[in-house]
């Protein structure tokens, strides 16, 4: 069995949101060394559901996204994973601007309903933040007081410039947050060393790489990570529809050792979506 953390399936709303051109997937794909998949090149839902089961993997978590471009609601997350007979787990996203609206869909959506985290993107929305800004502070103490988990996104194209990466972002969070469960989306990339240290330096710091595990700069520390010394707070994910479902299990199967692939592959996510450890 096989959780895959970060996904966007070609279903719903995240048809226009993601798949407006699948020509340029490709070549991102392809210049990481890897071959879109068939789902991802027909938009199929069919096809992803086989190449899935093909890789073995069992459940996948897919995002809700506040952003200048390409939000997906609550609502609609929400409707997909009841709507998977427990397929699909789901992040719920809320605006700090409104205050009001984002504690009522925190209890709403994931504290009385069917999502099982938060994710943050603060350089993505409207008027961007950063990840350690006050404004965003009550949501993060609402979710440390419920119980939730943060996935906090502070990597690659996530602001107007490169200060919106700093590692000092989820170093301010996680301290100040200590009992707050903080998901780091895309392992801080390009920072890698830097946010392997946090996640060390932070018990309540977990990795989550996603698609920047594959044959991108940083590779082979965020492996010696996964196989030694975060192999406990390390998750797979596959980025979808960046990486293809087969493709991904087996480049991990190849570099991460048998004896933490369990770990890795499935229970480290399913302790933190309160899975069956099996």
């Amino acid at each position: 069995m096989i959780i895959d953390f970060r996904m966007r399936p070609p279903a719903g709303p995240y048809v226009p949101s993601v798949y407006g051109n699948v020509a340029n997937i490709a070549k991102a794909t392809a210049r990481i060394g890897f071959q879109q998949a068939q789902s991802v090149a027909q938009v199929s839902m069919e096809l992803l559901r086989e190449e899935m089961k093909e890789a073995d993997i069992t459940h996948a978590v897919i995002p809700a996204r506040v952003a200048a471009k390409g939000s997906v609601s609550n609502a609609a997350v929400a409707s997909m994973v009841t709507d998977s007979n427990g397929f699909f787990s789901g992040i719920a996203a809320l605006d700090p601007t409104d205050m009001d609206k984002a504690l009522t869909e925190l209890d709403e959506y994931v504290v009385n309903g069917p999502l099982k985290g938060v994710g943050f993107e603060p350089g993505m929305l409207p008027s961007p933040l950063h990840a350690d800004d006050k404004k965003l502070y009550p949501l993060y103490e609402a979710c440390q007081e419920k119980g939730v988990f943060v996935s906090i996104m502070t990597a690659a194209a996530c602001g107007p410039n490169i200060g919106f990466t700093s590692p000092e972002l989820i170093d301010n969070v996680a301290r100040d947050f200590p009992k707050l469960t903080i998901v780091d989306a895309h392992g801080g990339w390009p920072w890698v060393t830097q946010n392997l240290y946090l996640a060390h330096r932070h018990q309540n710091v977990i990795l989550c790489p996603d698609f920047i595990m594959f044959n991108m700069p940083g590779m082979n520390d965020y492996l010696m990570a996964a196989n030694y010394f975060l192999q406990d707070r390390f998750l797979f994910a596959t980025g979808y529809p960046h990486i293809g479902h087969v493709q991904a299990v087996e480049f991990y199967k190849k570099n991460i050792r048998p004896e933490v692939q369990d770990k890795i592959f499935y229970g480290n996510a399913a302790r933190l979506l309160g899975l069956s450890i099996g």
